[in-house]
């Protein structure tokens, strides 16, 4: 064997130095030549790993449950987010390290991820000043996977077909089928007849799915079936539109029969608005929709008992805090606990996760300030929720997180504004139409429907609405550019 000679050139009349062969400088480059030939087969593959953690979080997420366990529904979601969020984390950073990938100084200007670059800053100093930083720890490390989740659908979703909306029906459907059958008492895997038959004043909280409960389901399937909507109306083929029209009538048809006031009022303010942008005169979409809402209310017998229950309330003379609370589902107590935290800490909040750890001593100072909450139907429970998003995230977060929540609503929402003039051609596959008629309704729906529910603490509900977000925002994004 000979030794590697040390690196010999000359140079030519031109000035330029050569490298003779077998030197070292020689090795050298024919080990940069392979690095370089060798790049673009990892970063495919690094996509590949990453986007399948992105299929799996959408599609397997909704369908895990763990019947024998403590927490059957929401602890195996977030637990499955959590750990797909630490693999795209680890091999983001391993592309990083090795060279394979790098970040450029437009990323560092865009928008979308400097607003969960923003999110998750906020979110660590709340976590660093919160009551008990146990909890907004784990809460922390949660909050990052699921910005990992969002930041790759945002940046490998640019390069992904119009279809990759339909992935959010793969779960759908069979949780939609379930949910029927166990509303009907037709078959329910999930509870005995015995337990059912025992719950004789809820037994509609046994149609679960495998979600957790009916207001769940609703809010699971809103961004799905806006999204199958939206589809029908911007697909390029007949056979893609008539298949998600079909689709957004089973999941819509499901909304409905969740009976949950929030994710219904929800999805129809968001199908108003859909139909407003595909109109140029919207009124009389908006008259249609509001006259349909109307017949449902009336005719649909659960929805006309809430409804006489809430008119009758403010109907009567005097309208105490207990009335209140039955009109409105016996929620008034979280409320007021999550305005009290919110009030003791205005800037960073209680810290993240921190709601259900506070909840009771704030519920017992309420119902000291109003005794008749005391007959409440909810006066035993000890919420680990406020069941508004909009409340608890001004309790655990504070103003500045609250801020951010609405910033990121106003994101998604501009996908639906005119856009700038551009000399490229919209793509022909209609992302960007999707993307034009999916934002503002969207929006719509996830700030009404976090009014009343909390999509914002459950896993299932959190997988679609980031992954149609982030597809909404990245064509956007790819159609500009």
């Amino acid at each position: 064997m000979q030794p590697v000679r040390k690196a010999q050139s000359r140079t030519d009349h031109s000035g330029h130095q050569s490298i003779r062969p077998g030197t070292t400088a020689d090795a050298g480059s024919r080990r940069t030549r392979t690095r370089r030939t060798a790049a673009p087969a990892l970063q495919a593959l690094i996509v590949r790993v990453i986007w399948s953690g992105v299929i799996a979080t959408v599609v397997v997420t909704p369908l895990l449950i763990d019947p024998k366990g403590h927490d059957s529904f929401r602890l195996p979601k977030e637990s499955f987010i959590t750990l797909v969020g630490i693999i795209i984390i680890a091999v983001g950073l391993l592309a990083l390290i090795f060279g394979i990938a790098r970040i450029s100084r437009t990323v560092l200007r865009d928008r979308v991820l400097l607003l969960i670059g923003a999110i998750v800053v906020w979110t660590s100093v709340s976590a660093m000043a919160s009551t008990n930083r146990t909890i907004s720890m784990q809460t922390l490390a949660y909050v990052v996977c699921l910005a990992a989740f969002t930041v790759a659908v945002y940046v490998i979703g640019r390069r992904a077909p119009l279809r990759a909306v339909m992935l959010m029906f793969i779960a759908a459907v069979p949780n939609c089928i379930l949910y029927i059958l166990q509303e009907f008492r037709i078959w329910n895997p999930l509870a005995t007849k015995e337990q059912i038959d025992q719950a004789w004043f809820a037994r509609h909280i046994f149609s679960s799915a495998l979600i957790g409960n009916p207001d769940d389901v609703g809010g699971y399937l809103v961004p799905i079936a806006l999204a199958a909507a939206t589809l029908g109306v911007t697909a390029p083929t007949r056979r893609q539109k008539q298949f998600s029209i079909a689709a957004a009538v089973l999941f819509g048809g499901t909304v409905v029969a969740t009976q949950s006031w929030g994710a219904i009022g929800a999805y129809t303010a968001a199908l108003v608005t859909l139909f407003a942008l595909t109109r140029r005169k919207p009124l009389r979409p908006i008259l249609l929709a509001s006259l349909l809402g109307i017949a449902v209310v009336i005719g649909y017998p659960p929805f006309r008992a809430r409804l006489h229950t809430v008119v009758s309330t403010f109907a009567a003379r005097s309208v105490d805090a207990y009335a209140i609370d039955v009109a409105f589902s016996n929620r008034l107590t979280p409320f007021a606990a999550a305005m009290g935290m919110f009030r003791d800490h205005p800037l960073t909040g209680v810290g993240p996760g921190c709601f259900g750890w506070h909840y009771y001593s704030y519920k017992v100072l309420f119902e000291n300030a109003h005794p008749d909450m005391r007959k409440s139907a909810t006066a035993y429970f000890n919420f680990g929720e406020t069941h508004s998003d909009h409340l608890q995230t001004l309790a655990v977060s504070g103003l500045p997180g609250y801020a951010l929540f609405w910033t990121a609503v106003v994101l998604v929402a501009s996908c639906s504004w005119p856009k700038r003039e551009s000399k490229i051609p919209a793509p022909v596959d209609g992302r960007s139409e999707f993307s034009r008629h999916f934002g503002l309704p969207f929006a719509v729906a996830f700030a009404l429907h976090t009014v009343s529910q909390f999509p914002l603490e459950l896993a299932a509900p959190m997988s679609q609405v980031l992954y149609a977000a982030g597809l909404c925002v990245a064509w956007r994004h790819d159609a500009d550019s």
